[in-house]
């Protein structure tokens, strides 16, 4: 199923054909350093694909994750995770260490902010990441997102204890960007 088309990318539920790109970007230590999950091999990779090939948020899901797909290749050059709760949503992003430096970051989040703003009703958008994670965060105010938290030393992961910002965005200030 199709979710967003933007000028050069679709975004859509995984499929099996995903599985060597998937594989490409998320086995690499450095594409996944701020990411919750860790390096992930083939056998992974293939169950995250069934989990999410048929899935869709409207049916309740927690997060559902879709593939990120370059309209001129065909080829999967990333992959976000949706969650909308009530008037909320959360948007999470990773993109081949490949594709990096070609607007497809921007282009993909924009994309996915008008179809959550614009088709789902949300109201908010609340987006937290890594206080490292330099790339992250101008995504997040080239985007227009605000910073609203610094949480220091707040989550545990790969065995660290991780400081995040919090950034957000209301459909007002969406619809203010013209």
């Amino acid at each position: 199923m199709k979710l967003v088309e933007t000028d050069r990318l679709i975004i859509r539920n995984l499929t099996d054909d995903d599985l060597d790109s998937l594989l490409i970007y998320r086995s690499n230590p450095d594409v996944v350093r701020y990411q919750t999950f860790d390096v992930m091999d083939r056998a992974a990779l293939q169950l995250l694909i069934n989990s999410y090939k048929n899935a869709s948020w409207e049916n309740g899901q927690d997060w559902v994750q879709y593939g990120i797909v370059q309209k001129s290749t065909g080829e999967l050059i990333g992959d976000c995770a949706l969650r909308i709760d009530d008037d909320t949503a959360q948007i999470g992003m990773t993109l081949s260490h490949l594709k990096r430096g070609n607007g497809f970051a921007t282009e993909a989040m924009s994309g996915l902010l008008k179809y959550v703003f614009e088709k789902c009703g949300v109201r908010r958008v609340v987006e937290t990441t890594d206080v490292r994670n330099r790339n992250s965060i101008a995504l997040l105010q080239r985007l227009g997102f605000r910073e609203e938290g610094h949480f220091v030393e707040n989550a545990f992961i790969k065995g660290e204890w991780t400081s995040e910002y919090q950034y957000a965005m209301l459909r007002r200030e969406w619809d203010a960007r013209g």
